[in-house]
């Protein structure tokens, strides 16, 4: 009897290049002593991470941002009880998030001095960062779609979530913890130094509070201790995004048993479903920056732009917002 019999009379899944490849590798003695050096770094540095942050307070209290969004992300992965990924998964995708988050600030950077801008103006904070940030924390889908189309295809809506997920909390993890060094390092020199040391006299975690940072709680959908509905922040609205994503993915294929107009129509709207997700971020993005920074007091609360502003009201003008 063949494989597929065995299964029902279904044909087995057609294996990806790199599920050919790590079955080959896996069998070669050089990984296996590849995995021992693996095993002996991590201890290496865990015991320099562990010195690091006996010896550095400002690195301990940092730590606490990286501890909340790995706890977000293993949350969303348990409360999705009908998933196909893996935890090595979600987790490779964090950890890819991490290291491509410094590669957006640079990007945003670019982009700011190619505007001719400056990187505090509000067009920089507003547009640029709202832009930037929303569309390349998508880089690793787009990466794993590209490296793995056929594991992409049998994603659920559930695994575009929490794969989401991981991108927005990675990208807040390297954020949040970049925030908490600079405020928490010193450099508090010259005048607006001497304000700031008065207006939050602390040196410590107190300091994270008086500056208005956000902070962690066990819900995977507050970041603030003790409030039930905090700005929802990088990882929901990012999981947000990748749903909307796969739904729109699944509307396309879908389209294939439809001919003429109607599968152009249908294809359209998978590319509208997905595309309106990812605009709703970055607009929520734009309001979340302009109210922090007061940037709209100056058009009298308002967007100055007439697609934000009517995006806002069907939205409900989004989550999170502080005062005008």
């Amino acid at each position: 009897m063949s494989r597929s019999e065995q299964r029902g009379g279904q044909a087995e899944p057609r294996r990806e290049w790199w599920e050919v490849l790590g079955a080959r590798v896996a069998q070669s003695r050089l990984l296996a002593r590849l995995r021992r050096v693996q095993v002996v770094a991590t201890w290496v540095a865990l015991g320099v991470l562990l010195v690091a942050v006996v010896l550095w307070p400002a690195l301990r209290t940092a730590l606490g941002a990286w501890i909340g969004c790995v706890w977000a992300v293993a949350a969303w992965f348990l409360l999705a009880r009908a998933k196909t990924v893996s935890w090595s998964l979600v987790s490779g995708v964090f950890s890819a998030g991490m290291v491509l988050a410094p590669v957006t600030a640079v990007v945003s950077t670019w982009l700011a001095q190619e505007a001719g801008v400056a990187v505090g103006s509000s067009s920089a904070t507003v547009v640029i960062a709202s832009l930037a940030e929303e569309t390349l924390k998508l880089v690793p889908l787009a990466a794993l779609g590209l490296l793995a189309p056929g594991r992409v295809r049998r994603l659920l809506a559930s695994d575009w979530l929490v794969l989401g997920v991981a991108c927005g909390a990675a990208f807040s993890t390297v954020e949040e913890m970049s925030r908490r060094l600079a405020v928490l390092g010193g450099g508090r020199g010259g005048l607006l130094g001497l304000l700031g040391t008065l207006m939050c006299p602390y040196d410590d975690a107190r300091a994270l509070e008086c500056w208005g940072m956000a902070t962690y709680s066990l819900s995977p959908v507050s970041g603030g201790a003790g409030e039930y509905a905090y700005y929802a922040g990088h990882a929901v609205l990012t999981g947000l995004v990748a749903a909307g994503l796969g739904a729109g993915l699944v509307v396309w294929r879908s389209a294939s048993r439809r001919a003429g107009a109607q599968r152009v129509l249908v294809r359209a709207g998978g590319v509208a479903l997905a595309a309106w997700w990812w605009w709703v971020a970055v607009v929520d993005h734009m309001g979340r920056n302009a109210s922090l920074f007061d940037f709209w007091s100056r058009t009298g609360g308002e967007a100055p732009w007439w697609p934000v502003r009517l995006t806002g009201v069907v939205t409900g003008h989004g989550h999170g917002r502080a005062a005008a």
